[in-house]
């Protein structure tokens, strides 16, 4: 009999006990019990695969989360800082336009201004756009792995009945 969990070993054990049919109602009973352990050696072992497969993929989404969060909120923090910084080029812009109105350069230098800004404030919603991308991905990942905590349950119940 071996001691161990593993795949192989449980099916050589089911296949040596499963053939045989002694007609000694003692040597039956010892082969069904040889039989019942040796298959529930090799369910055990299955479900640990199983589990172990499943356990890593979690893992590995759970880390790709955190990884697109984390993303998201460093380009959010780079967009803010852009548009405050623009604003305040545009306000002392337009202070230095008020004492020197005339000057066509300046309006030339407020028209590249307008255009970054409206390009970061693009930047800014696509930014929001991808968050709201994430977040709904997010809990599309939560429920995923709520589901397959119930697949687990409902699997542990079914070993354990």
């Amino acid at each position: 009999m071996s001691t161990g969990f593993s795949v192989p070993d449980s099916v050589r054990e089911m296949v040596k006990y499963t053939g045989k049919h002694p007609h000694d109602y003692e040597a039956e009973l010892q082969m069904n019990m040889k039989l019942y352990r040796s298959q529930r050696n090799y369910y055990i072992a299955g479900m640990a695969l199983f589990f172990s497969l499943v356990i890593r993929r979690l893992a590995m989404l759970i880390l790709a989360e955190y990884d697109l969060i984390s993303k998201i909120e460093e380009a959010m923090k780079k967009a803010l800082k852009a548009t405050e910084d623009l604003e305040k080029i545009m306000r002392e812009d337009k202070l230095e336009e008020q004492k020197n109105p005339s000057s066509g350069k300046f309006i030339e230098e407020i028209k590249g201004l307008e255009n970054l800004l409206e390009i970061k404030a693009n930047e800014l919603k696509s930014s929001e756009q991808n968050l709201e991308v994430l977040k709904m991905r997010s809990t599309e990942i939560s429920e995923k792995c709520k589901e397959i905590l119930e697949e687990i349950g409902k699997l542990k119940a079914k070993t354990e009945s």
